[in-house]
């Protein structure tokens, strides 16, 4: 009996022990490294910017007109692209055919500059009108220039954007481009579109490229999906895809879209750690200093965790110099 009373009143010793010591102690160090990652290392320019899809999910909770806000000015991004204006999807929380408008109307005094801002960037993309079922929606892509004339004409109050985006994603399986490339005529420029390539063997990367340069107006540029985070390609098959489209579009038409998500084997799809984007971002800058990168998609996949996660990699396992030009020497807010 006094043995199990030691034995309780040491177990109570331990208990608070761990309360009272190793617990805050801990709490302290997580602490000071993310003081230290966030305020002591140095700011790198991960992305130029940072990409939001609108859906039900990452609309919850913003008031009419906001735009999501995430660290991405810290990782160096300054323009925002809103994937979708104008967007239906089947799959609204049982509400088939929900449709999504963004930012609606707003007052007299605010332009695509204050929205911008909203999410701590200088500039904006503005999408146009879309559908999330891609079969659909090149089946409709006609309806849909015509449906984003509209959108445009709708929110001619608020200024010209920093650029236009068609969200039409097309690939080389498509065999309507043609008709594409005319329609594309009727829109505003500037003037973006993304495009990305299976996993088939025979699409080599200067097919790929020519198809690019022969399919689309030579005013539009291309926000190209690395594939990566889709494991539609090695990270060393995306460099050879990227640089002979780089050849062909050349610096000024050519955007890459770092997919910042890792698909799972039952197509679920979960944020990138910090180690894998480790060696993405830093093969980019190697091979295409000169070539902006954008994150996918920024509110699902790219939040504090994985920054922060990020400059762990990057401060305490660097193997690649190439960081060192990433560093940020420009000063903060917008020129």
């Amino acid at each position: 009996m006094i043995g199990r009373q030691k034995c309780a009143v040491k177990y109570k010793f331990r208990t608070l022990w761990w309360l009272g010591f190793a617990f805050p102690c801990a709490f302290s160090f997580v602490g000071l490294v993310l003081i230290w990652l966030i305020y002591l290392t140095p700011k790198y320019n991960l992305f130029a910017g940072v990409i939001w899809q609108p859906d039900f999910q990452t609309m919850e909770g913003l008031t009419h007109g906001q735009l999501p806000y995430g660290p991405w000015a810290a990782a160096g991004s300054k323009t925002i692209m809103v994937q979708f204006g104008k967007v239906r999807s089947v799959v609204a929380r049982g509400n088939q055919g929900a449709e999504i408008v963004w930012p609606g109307k707003l007052g007299a005094n605010t332009s695509w500059q204050t929205l911008a801002a909203q999410a701590g960037q200088c500039n904006i993309i503005v999408g146009l009108s879309g559908i999330y079922q891609e079969a659909e929606a090149r089946e409709n892509f006609d309806h849909l220039v015509q449906s984003s004339l509209d959108y445009i004409e709708k929110n001619a109050y608020l200024g010209q954007p920093f650029a236009w985006y068609f969200p039409v994603e097309i690939d080389p399986s498509w065999k309507d481009m043609p008709n594409l490339k005319k329609s594309l005529s009727a829109l505003p420029r500037p003037l973006w579109i993304s495009a990305y390539a299976g996993i088939k063997k025979a699409q080599h990367p200067r097919r790929i490229a020519r198809w690019l340069l022969n399919n689309l107006p030579k005013d539009v540029g291309v926000l190209w999906q690395d594939g990566v985070g889709a494991h539609s390609r090695t990270l060393k098959n995306s460099v050879k895809l990227i640089s002979a489209l780089h050849e062909k579009l050349g610096t000024k038409r050519l955007i890459i879209i770092t997919e910042s998500f890792r698909t799972n084997h039952d197509k679920t799809t979960r944020p990138a750690t910090g180690a894998e984007l480790f060696d993405q971002i830093a093969t980019y800058q190697k091979h295409f200093p000169q070539l902006q990168r954008y994150v996918f998609e920024g509110p699902k996949f790219f939040g504090w965790p994985q920054l922060l996660s990020l400059k762990f990699h990057i401060a305490l396992f660097n193997r690649h110099s190439i960081y060192q030009s990433l560093e940020a020497k420009d000063k903060e807010g917008c020129i």
